[in-house]
């Protein structure tokens, strides 16, 4: 029997509910690595072709591949997932993965994936835009439309003022012999806070000023006055984070809905924290385990569930949860993770009355989750 032949007839025998077993059980075997999950994954598709999961699990591999970094699957498997639905985080990692490709097929194609971006994201706020507007300059530029490139990368900034929008700006400028434009962007750029900026593109954005500055004026001398001059323009506009509260229950958390939480409201309760993000493999099966533990307890009002997502691109949440149908009561960490320094996602805090923490379970262990945590909620009651 040819084995396609063989496969057809193993899938037909599953259902959706026995592939989803099937399936946790894989995942649950590989932690939070999203390189694991995306071998995992590929082998189940690859040992059920025909499976009804398919479309879920491919826009599983895509995001996996976005937080692996791993470019050729992130166009792979996104391209697939875009060419049936528009689905914004995915279009901004797929157009940014296509621009590290300086060739113009790569290049056309990310500038159509940065102009959906924008015209699907504008609910996502102005830096979604900026960000799609920023991904447009950096298109043109590689098909060699360097003044569009420049007045793309402009407007980005004005659309919303990054590192990012000014280094494209300089980028182009340098291209087009605008030496002195390029030198005061690429300044702005140096000041802006970006966490997504390593201490090696610092220093090599450090060097490239140096090399324009010393072309110009024949030395360094002036541009320390050069940048200090841009920390003053850039800041000018830059909000001030408030002080981190001392206390965990002094955090109060903004909502997906636009509402927000204190953790202070809590106290007299049985508290739990699912700390999770839109990038966590395993937060797909924990989250259908931890709704059976919400079910026990919905009569329970002296026990509550928090589900704080720790994804520091907030315009990736809600495309997430409408994607996999998940209720949208979600706030932001607004640095609660830190504040316990969650360093593994998903992970489930569990607080008693007085507030006090009692529990801690990182990670996700599939074999009798809903016991573990429905153990630990019991015996935070029974404090």
């Amino acid at each position: 029997m040819p084995i396609l032949l063989i496969l057809l007839a193993q899938i037909a025998t599953l259902s959706r509910e026995q592939e989803q077993r099937i399936l946790q059980e894989a995942v649950s075997q590989v932690g939070n690595s999203p390189v694991d999950f995306i071998r995992a994954t590929e082998r189940h598709l690859r040992k059920y072709p025909q499976s009804t999961l398919r479309d879920d699990l491919e826009r599983a591999i895509a995001r996996a591949a976005v937080d692996a970094k791993d470019i050729p699957r992130t166009i792979r498997y996104g391209e697939k997932v875009l060419a049936k639905s528009e689905d914004t985080s995915l279009l901004e990692s797929v157009a940014r993965a296509l621009v590290t490709f300086d060739d113009p097929p790569a290049a056309r194609k990310a500038l159509g994936y940065a102009e959906r971006l924008e015209k699907f994201g504008k609910d996502d706020g102005e830096q979604v835009i900026a960000r799609a507007q920023a991904l447009q300059a950096r298109a043109l530029g590689n098909l060699g439309e360097i003044d569009k490139a420049i007045g793309k990368a402009l407007q980005s900034y004005k659309t919303y003022p990054t590192g990012e929008a000014a280094r494209e700006a300089a980028r182009w400028e340098v291209r087009a012999g605008r030496t002195e434009d390029a030198l005061r962007h690429y300044a702005d750029a140096f000041t802006i806070p970006d966490p997504k900026v390593t201490a090696e593109n610092r220093a090599h954005h450090r060097q490239v000023m140096g090399e324009l500055y010393r072309k110009l004026h024949g030395s360094e001398a002036g541009l320390g006055d050069l940048i200090l001059q841009a920390y003053d323009r850039t800041s000018k506009s830059r909000p001030q984070p408030p002080p981190e509260p001392q206390d965990a229950f002094e955090f109060r958390l903004t909502g997906l809905r636009g509402d927000s939480i204190r953790l202070a409201d809590f106290r007299g309760k049985v508290l739990i924290l699912d700390f999770w993000a839109t990038w966590c493999a395993p937060c797909r099966f924990q989250h259908p385990l931890l709704e059976q533990v919400k079910m026990k307890y919905r009569q329970h009002k002296e026990v509550a569930f928090v589900s704080v997502t720790t994804d520091q691109d907030r315009s990736l949440v809600r495309p997430f949860i409408q994607e996999l149908k998940w209720h949208d009561e979600v706030y932001f960490d607004d640095g609660l993770a830190r504040f316990y320094r969650v360093t593994s996602i998903p992970t489930l805090m569990v607080f008693n009355r007085h507030g006090e923490l009692v529990s801690r379970i990182p990670g996700f262990p599939a074999e009798g989750y809903v016991e573990l945590v429905t153990g630990k909620i019991e015996e935070a009651r029974a404090e």
